[in-house]
């Protein structure tokens, strides 16, 4: 998956969609996600240096019959986007539940790069 925001941008947020097959690949169950945290995580590609670690996400649920029943998602800030590059994004998702204390880190077959751009505008306000 390819993620573009400009440098120092705090939009568009990042959302991950869950497909119905992954949740049932997984066992996870809506109400496994009722009781769960979920962290982001994203590295320099180039030097694997973290750029922001174990940051609060979200989980939002979709309308019915979406194809994504679910989304991950977060928010940046501009000290998350203020160097240009290409980064590696990651979600973790800690299950507070009966039914399951194991945790998820996703994607699991694919990759989230994101890619940020110059910017020819200063969207920081002096």
């Amino acid at each position: 998956m390819n993620f573009f925001i400009k440098k120092n941008s705090t939009f568009p947020k990042l959302r991950y969609g869950l497909t119905e097959k992954l949740l049932n690949e997984l066992e996870i169950t809506d109400e496994m996600l009722t009781k769960c945290a979920v962290t982001f995580s994203m590295k320099d590609y180039e030097t694997n240096r973290f750029k922001v670690a174990n940051i609060g996400g979200e989980i939002s649920k979709s309308e019915r019959g979406h194809k994504y029943p679910y989304y991950l998602e977060f928010s940046f800030n501009s000290r998350h986007t203020n160097k240009v590059g290409v980064f590696l994004g990651e979600f973790t998702i800690d299950f507070f539940s009966d039914e399951c204390t194991n945790k998820i880190k996703l994607p699991i077959s694919e990759e989230i790069f994101i890619k940020i751009s110059d910017s020819i505008t200063n969207t920081l306000v002096s």
